[in-house]
């Protein structure tokens, strides 16, 4: 039997324990992104716009400076700790990893829609930034391993590695490259 190198792109969804984040910060997340889900929220109303835009819309403009790089600071803390930990943990079971991108999906286009039932405690989750989308590229090298096997290997070693270390830690896809 040959070894065979498998190589997947994965896709997760993972939301840091803010205990861990306010060790580090002066600022709770919980609070940057009730702020900011008001003045999105006020904003959006005020120019009857009928959806909640993306934070980025927001650089230079209408909110408050100092909370938008609040947001920024956490952001980039948490994509940190995010990497720094899939690498420690995940190194021994991927012969190779590479990070393909991080994204704070704080700085994304809000679920949330205007009108809709407790839309501002929504919005307020959706711009909290301690959620992060997390794209990878990782490597096995395996014995005579089939594709669907190298996916459901990999799943299962990122939840048996990872689950606990999160507050929330989803598993988007995986597919062989």
């Amino acid at each position: 039997m040959s070894l065979k190198i498998i190589q997947l792109a994965v896709s997760l969804k993972i939301k840091v324990l803010h205990n861990i984040i306010e060790q580090q910060l002066p600022v709770s997340p919980y609070s940057v992104g009730n702020e900011l889900a008001s003045e999105v929220h006020k904003y959006s109303h005020q120019n009857k716009l009928g959806y909640y835009p993306a934070l980025e819309y927001f650089h230079n403009k209408e909110i408050d400076k100092d909370l938008f790089a609040s947001a920024e600071n956490i952001s980039w803390l948490v994509c940190n700790m995010i990497r720094e930990e899939l690498q420690k943990r995940l190194r021994p079971v991927f012969s190779s990893l590479s990070f393909e991108s991080l994204q704070n999906i704080a700085f994304t286009l809000p679920r949330v829609r205007i009108g809709e039932s407790n839309d501002l405690h929504k919005l307020a989750a959706h711009y909290t930034p301690d959620h992060v989308k997390v794209n990878l590229i990782t490597s096995l090298l395996r014995k005579e391993m089939n594709t669907l096997a190298a996916e459901q290997y990999t799943r299962a070693m990122l939840n048996r590695w990872l689950k606990e270390r999160f507050a929330e830690f989803e598993v988007s896809s995986i597919t062989a490259i």
